[in-house]
């Protein structure tokens, strides 16, 4: 290709990365130009900074080039980490490929906060497409993103979460029937929590079934959400599921609540069982953090 069909071929790119009074060009693997300064991408990464040290442009005709540096990263994946560190309003990635270009490339140019926005954005698609997110960070390797593609599978039952996507096409069976065999483990660990207190105030969670002695009677209404609870955790091992308001009022409305009233009044109930569910949620991912720690879904990804 000559270089004016390459040169009709590149775009600037949209506001506020055309400005001609930039210092320096980023040019991506489609042909986009992004008018930055070298100050801002300096302080967002130290590769960067360190690139910016070597001498870069020069003159033409006595005048002053702009150094073009070549990126083999596509515009979206740029404008996102452009767009965290600029005054501007933060671009949406909207699909999870994009987002885990966005996580590997702020990854490789060592910009810490935008790997934390990207991370942010790929879990959102993790929770809407939990296996098609798996099996595309299994493809690439990306074992932190598998976990959290695995995490997000769990808040769906099985028989939901893991219809058929055509990316299953390109990891192994292995692969797939490890994330299967996480999903069951996680099940069984968070749906054999058992409620414990005593009358002195303490409150626990436990694998194993706790003797009904020394209960307190006020507190009967958190050993009957427990209860209620491990038939969802049974099928959804998830925190979030359990912390979500719908399953909260799932509980308030049926005849569970009904039950607790003889011990305490619906509006103290209403109350306090807020920050009871935020800690049994956190019991819950307690458990699944152990399943995952036993248990290595990365030895699945070649």
């Amino acid at each position: 290709m000559s270089d004016d069909s390459q040169s009709d071929s590149i775009t600037v790119a949209q506001p506020p990365f055309d400005r001609k009074t930039a210092d320096v060009v980023l040019r991506t693997s489609d042909q986009v130009d992004f008018y930055v300064r070298k100050g801002i991408l300096a302080e967002a990464s130290m590769i960067f900074e360190d690139m910016f040290g070597i001498p870069q442009g020069g003159n033409v005709n006595g005048e002053s080039v702009t150094p073009v540096i070549s990126m083999t990263e596509n515009s979206c994946t740029i404008d996102f980490l452009l767009r965290v560190y600029y005054p501007v309003d933060n671009s949406q990635l909207e699909t999870g490929e994009d987002a885990l270009s966005a996580l590997e490339a702020a990854r490789k140019y060592m910009m810490d906060y935008a790997m934390k926005e990207a991370k942010k954005q790929f879990i959102i698609h993790a929770e809407k497409e939990p296996l098609r997110m798996y099996a595309i960070a299994c493809s690439r390797g990306l074992h932190e993103e598998m976990r959290m593609a695995a995490k997000a599978s769990l808040s769906r039952p099985l028989e939901d979460s893991h219809e058929y996507v055509k990316e299953l096409d390109d990891i192994s069976a292995n692969a797939y029937l490890r994330l299967r065999d996480y999903h069951r483990r996680c099940c069984k660990a968070a749906g054999s929590l058992h409620y414990s207190d005593t009358t002195l105030g303490t409150r626990g969670w436990s694998r194993s079934a706790f003797s009904k002695t020394s209960f307190n009677p006020d507190r009967l209404w958190e050993r009957q959400y427990t209860e209620w609870a491990r038939k969802i955790l049974q099928k959804q091992p998830s925190a979030a599921v359990i912390a979500s308001p719908d399953t909260t009022y799932a509980f308030l409305t049926e005849d569970n609540a009904g039950r607790a009233l003889s011990h305490i009044h619906l509006d103290r109930l209403r109350r306090e069982i807020g920050v009871f569910v935020k800690q049994f949620a956190e019991a819950i991912d307690s458990v699944v953090e152990t399943v995952r720690d036993r248990y290595s879904l990365e030895k699945s990804w070649r």
